[in-house]
């Protein structure tokens, strides 16, 4: 699952409470510069892309989590699903959350 947040500090805090509700295996957060149109205007922000491991069966939990603790008024949160991988990080994965 991917998200943005305007700044690192609101990035990691979501990033820890995430975790801590067992939601996400891991979460990453990477610095970035978004281009995009809000309100009919063309603009660009630096940002914070948080890319969260998760399993299927739980990301509409993880969506309301998001939702109920991003301050933008329409969060990005994109669903990606995992094709595949190494059989123990998807195990990790698995084990790490509810």
């Amino acid at each position: 699952v991917l998200t943005t947040l305007g700044n690192r500090d609101e990035s990691r805090k979501l990033a820890s409470s995430i975790i801590k509700a067992r939601l996400g295996a891991c979460v990453q957060i990477f610095p970035i510069e978004s281009f995009f149109t809000w309100e009919k205007k063309a603009v660009s922000q630096d940002e914070y892309l948080l890319a969260i491991k998760t399993k299927s069966c739980i990301y509409g939990s993880l969506e309301n989590f998001i939702k109920e603790n991003h301050s933008y008024e329409v969060p990005e949160i994109i669903r990606i699903s995992i094709q595949g991988g190494l059989a123990q990080y998807l195990g990790f994965i698995d084990d790490a959350t509810i």
